[in-house]
């Protein structure tokens, strides 16, 4: 695991500050997007624990390609 983070830190030392910084911000914003996802998906499982499958969630038709 140490080498792991001591060759990240090398291959981050080698990129421009201005592209470090755009590639840091963009991190976090992919970061905060997920963590809201995980909140939204735990409060759907949650709120519609009982609810069958019906075409009214997001994911049916993800489910009905899948299920084929």
């Amino acid at each position: 695991m140490r080498y792991a983070i001591s060759a990240f830190l090398k291959v981050r030392y080698w990129i421009r500050p201005d592209v470090r910084a755009w590639l840091d911000g963009f991190g976090a914003l992919f970061a905060i997007t997920l963590f809201f996802c995980l909140i939204q998906s735990a409060h759907d499982g949650i709120a519609n624990r009982n609810r069958d499958f019906d075409a009214q969630r997001w994911w049916f038709p993800i489910y009905k390609i899948l299920m084929m």
